[in-house]
């Protein structure tokens, strides 16, 4: 790769049209490839396109991690793996990640068979302690809900209360 100052200086040479294209190449130290190239239009703006990755480029992520809302991931807005995923399918190229279907696309977890087979079952376990823990709590609020409201009538009966005001004893000391 040439930097920019050796491509301007051969458009210059080039453009004055008095030396062939092997002496620009050994006056510059590129390539005659590099040169015809050059000469016939073909050679790629790396300057424009450097400039455009820089214009695209996702700031620093910023702030406490939080769940980002494209792909659930817990991770430091903006979320780098969602502007990964949108440059691709902006330029055509196969999504970089698993599709947003994937249980674990946020990790894109490659493990081995017997890794995964453990994984899977300790995240199974986890799933039915939060099912038990809601079906426990759903019950609870159930029960709640079915008893009925206490009667302060009652209570006082049972707790043997009477009207008459408590004699406070005084202490000797």
């Amino acid at each position: 790769m040439i930097t920019i100052e050796q491509a301007e200086q051969v458009e210059r040479l080039l453009g004055e049209g008095t030396l062939s294209q092997r002496t620009i190449a050994k006056t510059t130290g590129v390539s005659r490839g590099t040169v015809a190239a050059i000469a016939k239009g073909k050679r790629p703006d790396y300057d424009a396109m450097r400039r455009a990755r820089e214009a695209e480029q996702v700031p620093e992520p910023i702030g406490p991690p939080q769940r980002c809302p494209g792909c659930g991931g817990m991770v430091l807005m903006p979320c780098v793996l969602c502007r990964v995923e949108e440059l691709s399918a902006a330029s055509g190229r196969r999504p970089a990640f698993p599709s947003s279907t994937a249980p674990d696309r946020c990790f894109a977890l490659d493990l081995k068979p017997h890794h995964r087979r453990r994984y899977e079952e300790v995240r199974r376990q986890k799933e039915r302690e939060m099912e038990a823990a809601l079906a426990e709590e759903e019950a609870l609020a159930e029960y709640d809900a079915e008893l009925p409201d206490p009667d302060l009538d009652d209570l006082c009966d049972v707790m043997d209360f009477d009207d008459e005001p408590i004699e406070e004893e005084l202490c000797p000391w």
